[in-house]
Formats: structure tokens, sequence, C-alpha cells
């Protein structure tokens, strides 16, 4: 926090410990103790106590305007009846509202299938079905190619440990077949 709001300062005490060590010291800078001049050949520079008391300034005067405006009365009403006070289950609001714009932005990605009622139903029905087009075009047909895989090798899976420790058994010496 020092080094932002003073930091020609600082700067000038990190000076002396870079020509301590031997090295070349930084830039001097002919600018006042508030204004920061990063380097002296640019006309670019900073006034952090200047850019601090301004954003102070503005942060009370907006606590004092809002303070002004406010009647400090709250309105109370039941939650989630949208100020209304007979609401049944055909005017509440689901997370179909909420839910829809992102399926709208995302719709590439989704394969989607909606059943929508008209407004003459008797009984509507509103229903939405939503698959990712990545798993239908790519792991469902992997995943039953492996299904396939694994029920033509089935047989080799016999319940008895006979047939294990003979599975094993060959396993190494192919291996050891192999490695000569």
């Amino acid at each position: 926090m020092l080094l932002g709001l003073l930091p020609a300062q600082i700067v000038t005490a990190l000076d002396t410990v870079v020509r301590q060590l031997g090295l070349q010291g930084l830039p001097t800078a002919t600018a006042p103790w508030w204004l920061l001049l990063p380097l002296p050949d640019r006309q670019a520079s900073y006034a952090p106590l200047v850019f601090l008391v301004t954003v102070a300034a503005v942060v009370v005067l907006t606590v004092l305007a809002v303070r002004a405006v406010w009647h400090r009365r709250v309105r109370r009403s039941a939650a989630w009846d949208c100020g209304f006070v007979r609401l049944d289950a055909r005017m509440q609001d689901t997370a179909e509202g909420f839910g829809q714009p992102i399926r709208h932005i995302f719709q590439p990605f989704f394969a989607m299938q909606r059943e929508l009622p008209t407004p003459f139903d008797r009984a509507p029905h509103y229903s939405v079905r939503i698959a990712d087009r990545l798993w239908l075009g790519l792991y469902q047909p992997l995943g039953g190619l492996v299904r396939a895989l694994a029920d033509r090798i089935a047989w080799l899976q016999q319940g008895r440990i006979s047939a294990y420790l003979l599975y094993g058994f060959v396993t190494l010496l192919v291996l050891l077949a192999l490695m000569l």
C-alpha cells in the first residue's frame, strides 16, 4: 500500500539498495514528491495521492446521495408471488424461464426435442428433451462397439481360477518370448 501511495520515496529508497549492490542506479525523476514519473524522458505521470483522494471523494458523495434519495421504506410481500396474491400452478414461474436463454445460446451443441402445446389444447403438455450431440455422435457408437467386442470375448471369463491362472501363465510366456 505504501508503494502505491508514495512511489517516489520508495523508488528513491530502492535506488540506494541497487547502488549498494554495485548496479546502475534507477533513473531519477525531477517531479514533486506527490507525483511519479516512471521514466524521465517520458511524458506519462501518476499522482497516486490525487487518485486516492478523488476515489474517496466519489465514494463519500455517492453514499451521501443515496442516503438523501433513499426513503428507507421497504415493501413486503409473499415470496415468489411477484406481487400477486392468488397464484395457481399455471401462473407460477418455473425453471424453464431461466434455462431457456442458455439453451438458445448453446443450441448448436444440444440435440433438442420439444413438444409445445397450442392455445386450444384442453390439457396442455410441454416437454423438452435435451441430449449432447457429442455424446450421441461419438461416445454412444464407440460404447456400442466396445460392448459388442466385450460380448464376443466374454467366453474367456469362465469363472474358474484354473483358467485365470492359465491365462496369466500364457501371457507371461508370450511376453518372455517377445523380450528374447
